[in-house]
This record gives structure tokens, C-alpha cells and sequence, in this order.
């Protein structure tokens, strides 16, 4: 559940609230994993998807690097790329099955500003995770479609498990 209102929050994040208090973050790992059948995670996902009625959020960082890691997949075909590009275009841009939140530039600075200081506890965290938390913050949430690791360390509470 959402631990704000939509007074409560900036312009760029209402979208989320208005959606519901029942949400869930989306992390790339759970994109990646819903839309590519030769992920390992892609029944679980896809049975676990079909069950779900939360309202879904993510990031545009997340957005872009799911999209880059379907561009860049290796040892795929490129026609097997571009198809996962257009079902992730399906499904954020064409059925808006997910609400993409734009974090300003100044939550993505202090997100910069800090990922030295937390890499030093947790190795190979990048910005698009530690941002990803900022903006959980924002909401007072916790609930998170991933398996990232790095997300659980800094508070989130991972589905499905």
C-alpha cells in the first residue's frame, strides 16, 4: 500500500496515487522476465502476472534499461530484439498497463551524489536501482516486482518470491 495521498506528493508522482493504493514498483528484472521466454523466471513471472490487480509503476531509467538490455541481448537474433522492444512498447506505451514516473533532476542528482557512498557497502549498485528506492521513498512504499537484490538490501519487499 501507498503511505501517501495525492496531496502529499509532487506533480510527477500523482499519476501513482491516483492509480490506486494497492501498487507495485517494476524492476527490470521483472520486465526482462515477463517478456523474454528464455529467461529462467518467465513462468513464474507469467503465472504470477496474470493473478496481479495492483496498479503498476516504474521508472523511465527502468524503462530504458529494459529497453537496452532487449537491444543488446546476446545471442539473439535481431528480429527476437526488436520484438521485445514492441512488446515493451505495447505494453507502456500502447495498452498503458504501467505508469512511467519521470523523477525530476534533482532526485536524480541526489541519487548520483550518493551511489559512491553506497556502493561501498553494497557493490554494483547502479543509479537506476538507487533511484528506483528514491522514488519508493517518495511514496512511503516498499512493495517491488524484481528479484534485485541490491532493492531488498535497502528496504524493498520483493514479489514474487
Amino acid at each position: 500500500m501507498l503511505g501517501v495521498s495525492s496531496n502529499d506528493v509532487a506533480p510527477w508522482l500523482r499519476p501513482v496515487v491516483d492509480a490506486g493504493r494497492d501498487a507495485a514498483f517494476v524492476d527490470t528484472g521483472y520486465i526482462r522476465a515477463l517478456l523474454d521466454e528464455r529467461d529462467d523466471r518467465n513462468p513464474l513471472v507469467r503465472d504470477f502476472h496474470e493473478g496481479l490487480s495492483a496498479s503498476l509503476y516504474t521508472s523511465v531509467l527502468v524503462v530504458a534499461e529494459a529497453a537496452r538490455q532487449f537491444a543488446k541481448a546476446r545471442g539473439a537474433t535481431q528480429d527476437w530484439r526488436w520484438a521485445r522492444v514492441d512488446e515493451l512498447v505495447a505494453m507502456l506505451v500502447t495498452e498503458h498497463r504501467m505508469i512511467i514516473c519521470a523523477p525530476p533532476k534533482e532526485l536524480v542528482e541526489r541519487g548520483l551524489a550518493s551511489l559512491r557512498d553506497m556502493q561501498r557497502t553494497l557493490v554494483r549498485l547502479d543509479l537506476a536501482d538507487l533511484v528506483s528506492v528514491l522514488v519508493l521513498d517518495e511514496l512511503r512504499h516498499r512493495r517491488v516486482l524484481g528479484f534485485d537484490d541490491h532493492l531488498r538490501a535497502m528496504g524493498a519487499s520483493l514479489d514474487p518470491s
